[in-house]
């Protein structure tokens, strides 16, 4: 077993056997007492984590702050990518200081207030006199309560650590998309697989570059652990809950939510050079198979951007102006009309629409049959989805048979489309 997953499988076992063992020592009614504590430390932790990690934030050292440090060490112009940062910090430092101030908050009342309390809430006697407890049931609220802990203590903890692994995997496929070699070729002088997942080395390894493998492998390990996905399942929310902060305008950010988004434009960017290297092999191969995979990787990317949660949109947003900025201002160095790009959205992105026209448009190519309003389907989602019709309009996606030539060339001219739109598809669609 992974030493990650053992070591939250024994704490898990611990708290909740000596939270049993402690209730059956109390009674039922001290251990209601405890449990109420409990949620009452945990509330608590939940409400003041946000000043603290302002507090942490802003902190002076040698007249610079850990928030100054980050603005300084990000060094872009851009305010999104400068807030998105900041807000990730924030998120990651308040599941912290929830964690410690709850763990702290359960030692103090435990010490203090939980002695005071038991002289108010007395326990039950017979009418001899007698003490009556009742460990049983307080054994079982004890072993809730321990159950509670852990899942207050390991469910951050242990999406922290999921988190962690998914950056990682990011990060490397970052690395290959920067390095040229595509999302399928990943191979070096060595490579270790786990579930999947590939970790590669270069030639001779150096003892950091042995340390970070053997890190990423036992990250990697855990997540895949029952452990993990159990804590993840039950306490997701939690986790999301906690690692989280808002921004200017009051929308909440989770660190799920950042990572997801990274996840998304990394697989967007991969997707993206997959299909401009499809593009070119439509006039050399067979269009139907190059149509395929294109429709497949706009798919793929539809269905990421679909899974977003509220918090990653947020981010998406965000990102999606920093990346129109840049974009726009290479584009325009090289002549290109950008116009496009300014209408770029989250909502607007229909690439799950567009890759099923693709496909549609590739059995088209082979069966040579197709309905007016399949027609029509297609060349409205091409049209309707900005990035793709920019990146599309000068290439010369299939030829079609004369009845099929017919067909499209008068939907086209039945359309609402200025002259310049409707040249654009004949030049998409072969009919110049």
């Amino acid at each position: 077993m992974n030493i990650i997953s053992l070591a939250i499988l024994i704490l898990t076992i611990a708290l909740i056997v000596f939270g049993a063992i402690l209730g059956a020592l109390r009674g039922r009614n001290h251990s209601i007492l405890r449990i109420i504590m409990i949620l009452v430390c945990a509330l608590v932790a939940f409400f003041v984590k946000d000043v603290i990690t302002e507090i942490i934030m802003n902190i002076e050292i040698e007249g610079s702050t850990l928030q100054k440090e980050i603005v300084a060490l990000i060094g872009s112009e851009a305010e999104q990518m400068e807030e998105i940062t900041l807000l990730i910090v924030k998120a990651l430092v308040n599941l912290m200081s929830f964690v410690i101030v709850f763990y702290l908050l359960q030692l103090i009342t435990w010490i203090i207030l939980f002695p005071i309390f038991k002289l108010i809430v007395k326990t039950e006697k017979t009418k001899e006199g007698e003490v009556k407890k009742q460990a049983g049931f307080g054994a079982i609220i004890g072993l809730v309560q321990g159950a509670l802990i852990a899942l207050i203590i390991c469910a951050p903890l242990t999406g922290m650590l999921v988190q962690f692994d998914r950056m990682m995997l990011i990060s490397e496929q970052m690395q290959t998309t920067e390095g040229g070699q595509g999302a399928e070729s990943l191979s070096t002088d060595s490579e270790l697989c786990v579930n999947g997942y590939a970790i590669t080395y270069e030639g001779a390894q150096t003892n950091s570059q042995a340390n970070l493998g053997d890190a990423t492998l036992i990250l990697k390990e855990f997540s895949n652990s029952g452990i993990a996905k159990f804590y993840s399942g039950v306490g997701g929310w939690l986790f999301d809950a906690v690692a989280s902060s808002k921004n200017k305008e009051g929308e909440i950010v989770t660190v799920s939510g950042a990572i997801d988004t990274v996840d998304l434009i990394v697989t967007t960017v991969n997707e993206i050079q997959f299909v401009t290297k499809e593009i070119e092999k439509i006039e050399i191969t067979s269009p139907e198979q190059s149509l395929t995979t294109i429709g497949d990787a706009f798919i793929n990317i539809g269905n990421k951007a679909n899974s977003l949660n509220d918090s990653g949109r947020v981010v998406f947003d965000k990102f999606v102006d920093v990346i129109k900025d840049i974009a726009q201002e290479e584009l325009e160095g090289e002549g290109i009309d950008t116009s496009f790009i300014e209408n770029i959205t989250f909502e607007s992105l229909d690439l799950i629409s567009v890759g099923n026209a693709m496909k549609v448009l590739a059995e088209v190519t082979v069966e040579e049959k197709v309905t007016y309003q399949q027609a029509e389907t297609i060349i409205d989602a091409l049209y309707n989805n900005q990035i793709v019709f920019g990146l599309l309009k000068d290439t010369t996606l299939c030829s079609l048979q004369i009845d099929e030539a017919e067909l499209f060339q008068a939907v086209i001219d039945q359309s609402e489309f200025s002259l310049e739109e409707k040249q654009d598809l004949y030049t998409m669609f072969g009919l110049n």
